[in-house]
């Protein structure tokens, strides 16, 4: 790993906080290829995403996240996948429902 020195010297580019979870989602490419998968991370911004269906960098997705006691899931009309290792993915919000923004803010909130 890196010197501590080092990694503290690394700046933020986040620009919205995140929390920690394990939410199931599901999500849609524009030419059809579905998949599942869990957040392991989710921000007003973006989320980590697990999944065993490849996401290729720079794909564009469609994201739903649900939320155990929601009864509207977390909706993402477009998201944009910005760094993956194969199975972990970053995906960037480019588009979220008024009502998704808030349950988001909602989870922060407790």
């Amino acid at each position: 790993m890196y010197p501590q020195a080092y990694a503290k010297s690394i700046p933020e580019r986040r620009q919205h906080p995140r929390i920690a979870t394990a939410f199931q989602a599901a999500f849609t490419t524009p030419d059809g290829e579905a998949g599942e998968g869990t957040t392991l991370e989710l921000s007003l911004g973006g989320c980590k995403f697990h999944s065993l269906s490849p996401l290729v960098l720079q794909a564009q997705i469609e994201l739903q996240i649900f939320i155990p006691g929601e009864h509207v899931p977390i909706t993402v009309p477009m998201g944009l996948i910005r760094w993956t290792d194969g199975t972990n993915c970053g995906v960037e919000f480019l588009q979220v429902t008024d009502v998704s923004r808030q349950l988001i803010q909602h989870l922060f909130d407790l």
